[in-house]
């Protein structure tokens, strides 16, 4: 019997399959727990509808109308309230839009073919048409960016919200069905002429497009207050983050100021201010300026007068409300200018440390009344933390007799300084004559004083933009970046061996004395790290096999 019927009407059960889609496809985004719902899921249902409507057109008499209007809705809900997990007055709310929708729809197209006088004779074609239409309204409803479907998920599930606008869905739906309850037998009665069904049928459509209309726009106003009212709390949320933040780091901070930027007022933290005239004077960039130049290090007052610049201030707002960074500054000047808490105060004064690493953090704050600009700027003391990272820094990355560049890290900056100088420098490797006869005869404490002088030897001789390293042992590296000529490589050499020669006396009165062989190398175009290196150990090499304090080129340059 069913494959009959569809053969029949398989027009009116695809409409009817996609339809019941997108009516999923619109009702699931305002139930919780939707995810189960799936596609196949969604199809399946969808056939189902598709057979029960049919089923429903093979009827006769009202009965027929009604379970169109009324029952098609229900089995939406049931099958949605299968697939998901919500509480049954969400169902209940989507029921009672559905029928609603459902109604004003089918009476609309009523109105509009005229059909008044004969609503059995064409009832597949007024239920194709509002299939069509409300599948429609479902998908564009459902994907349009500008329909408010997040506010109305959240009126489903706050009564208190919601509670408008529910009663009135109840009270429009409670109307249409009686007013469909009374004029439908109406219509279909043979008796009554066909202009007066149309005047019905358009009553109908007028009554029903009025009620739909109008909870679109309720729907839209009570919109506009949850989104206010959203907006209330998310900056009442974030005024009362930024009081438990201030109030944070006011507690942790050794000075904390408030400024309005517009004026150049301290509206906070005037305390921490001696009376000096440049305060008085109220100018932000002045003060900014003096504290500058009376208790911040040279190398990074204008990085301090560049971030609180006014105009870099309102720049930086446009991107983050929060910044931060590390001066120098001088604890003794800082006590003879700021009032400072009593820990800060006692701890500066006793200080006998020239400079201190402070962190000063800015946080942008607007009025959203009057646009004004408010800058909250808090200084924490971090000397005990930067030091810590320059030692663990140092002691990754240096020799810890010498001081020297570690072999990692050495090889790390050469290679860059070979990139940097498009493949052009110098390496000289170096080895100290006689230090295995100074460490066996003299001791290794001996030995170890031989290697730190000569470090500083190197220090002396080379520039701070070469990398100077301790490869290991007695063993210590040089690369000059750049091409130097060959008189100042070998002026170079003799210099290392002039004022590396360390002379030493053993108890039995034998004289030792250092000296250094060197090995050059010249770097090619397509010399790596690894290549320099080997053609510097094979020039050292040579030196060695000369004998001592001397020199060798790995070209054939002499």
């Amino acid at each position: 019997m069913i494959t009959e019927v569809l053969s029949h009407n398989l027009l009116l059960f695809v409409i009817a399959v996609i339809t019941s889609m997108e009516v999923f496809f619109y009702a699931k985004q305002m139930v919780l727990g939707s995810e189960e719902f799936t596609g196949a899921k969604r199809i399946f249902c969808g056939v189902l509808n598709g057979v029960a409507l049919l089923y429903i057109l093979s009827l006769d008499g009202f009965l027929k109308t009604v379970l169109m209007l009324g029952g098609c809705p229900i089995l939406l809900c049931l099958e949605l309230m299968l697939f998901t997990k919500d509480k049954i007055l969400s169902y209940i709310y989507v029921y009672i839009k559905l029928v609603m929708n459902f109604m004003s729809v089918f009476w609309i197209v009523v109105a509009i073919a005229g059909t008044g006088a004969n609503i059995m004779g064409n009832e597949r074609m007024i239920m194709s048409f509002t299939l069509v239409i409300v599948g429609c309204m479902s998908l564009f409803f459902g994907s349009h960016k500008k329909y408010p479907m997040n506010e109305l998920r959240i009126l489903i599930h706050d009564l208190k919200r919601g509670k408008l606008f529910f009663i009135y869905l109840i009270l429009g739906d409670l109307f249409l069905v009686a007013s469909s309850l009374l004029l439908t037998p109406l219509l279909q009665s043979v008796e009554m002429e066909g202009p007066v069904k149309t005047i019905i049928s358009l009553e109908l459509f007028l009554k029903t497009f009025a009620i739909l209309g109008f909870s679109y726009l309720l729907l839209y106003g009570i919109t506009k207050e949850i989104k206010s009212f959203e907006e209330f709390e998310h900056i009442k949320e974030t005024l009362a983050t930024e009081k438990r933040f201030r109030s944070t780091i006011q507690r942790k901070g050794m000075l904390n100021v408030l400024v309005d930027l517009a004026t150049g007022e301290l509206k906070d933290g005037r305390t921490y201010f001696r009376d000096e005239p440049w305060v008085r004077e109220r100018n932000f960039d002045e003060v900014i300026r003096q504290i500058a130049e009376k208790v911040i290090h040279p190398e990074d007052r204008q990085e301090f007068i560049k971030n609180n610049n006014k105009t870099v201030i309102l720049k930086l707002m446009e991107t983050t409300p929060y910044f931060s960074q590390q001066i120098r500054i001088s604890p003794r000047k800082m006590v003879q200018h700021f009032c400072l808490a009593g820990e800060y105060q006692k701890l500066y004064e006793n200080s006998e440390k020239p400079w201190m690493w402070i962190k000063i953090d800015y946080i942008y704050t607007q009025d959203m009344n009057t646009g004004d600009v408010s800058l909250f700027l808090v200084a924490f003391d971090v000397d005990e933390q930067v030091s810590l990272k320059e030692k663990l820094h140092l002691s990754a990355t240096t020799d810890a007799l010498t001081g020297l560049l570690n072999r990692t890290i050495m090889q790390y900056e050469i290679e860059n300084k070979l990139q940097e100088a498009g493949r052009a420098g110098v390496m000289i490797l170096m080895d100290i004559d006689n230090f295995k006869g100074i460490n066996d005869k003299l001791g290794h404490p001996v030995g170890d004083e031989v290697l730190v002088r000569f470090s500083g030897v190197l220090r002396d001789l080379f520039r701070r933009s070469d990398v100077i390293g301790r490869l290991g042992g007695d063993e210590f590296s040089v690369f000059m970046p750049g091409t130097p000529p060959i008189s100042c490589l070998e002026e170079k050499a003799k210099d290392l061996n002039e004022k590396g020669m360390f002379v030493y006396n053993t108890e039995d009165g034998e004289e030792i004395s250092t000296s250094v062989s060197i090995g050059i190398a010249i770097a090619d175009p397509n010399d790596t790290y690894d290549t320099l290196y080997k053609k510097a150990d094979e020039a050292l090499y040579r030196s060695k096999e000369k004998g001592k304090k001397t020199h060798s080129y790995y070209s054939s340059v002499e």
